[in-house]
């Protein structure tokens, strides 16, 4: 009996550790589309005039958030144009995105990707790198 009290207790723990770590990786995503939004809108202006140090400028508004590692924008001809590092964080930058458009975790990071639309139109895109330290956190 007391076996089975245990077994009960230890999956029933188990599932509750899996269900916040997917509803945590969904709210993550859904609070960082929304910062892409936001911050691609405001780059718009930079990317249409290739004004790099005003794209730079709407990066640096990230110091703000602590789990934002990295943020990057690239042109329409995927040459960077704007880039943001996070204090203390690791210099490396991918220089090239790819096509893929969904959200990808890797190795405690979220890598999420947004497009830059202006009348419909592709101006570039955004990458924003978020650590998953939160998560650690919140358990």
């Amino acid at each position: 009996m007391m076996l089975t009290v245990w077994c009960v207790l230890i999956l029933a723990c188990g599932s509750f550790v899996v269900y916040e770590w997917f509803a945590f990786r969904a709210a993550t995503v859904r609070n960082v589309a929304s910062l892409a939004s936001v911050i691609g809108a405001n780059c718009i202006a930079g990317l249409e005039f290739e004004d790099r140090k005003g794209v730079n400028e709407i990066l640096s508004s990230l110091q703000h958030e602590p789990h934002v590692e990295k943020a990057l924008v690239f042109g329409v001809n995927k040459e960077l144009a704007g880039l943001y590092i996070r204090q203390g964080g690791a210099s490396e930058v991918q220089r090239r995105p790819s096509d893929s458009e969904s959200p990808t975790f890797k190795n405690g990071t979220l890598i999420y990707r947004h497009a830059i639309l202006h009348d419909k139109a592709k101006l570039g895109e955004l990458w924003l790198i978020v650590d998953l330290k939160a998560f650690n956190e919140q358990v």
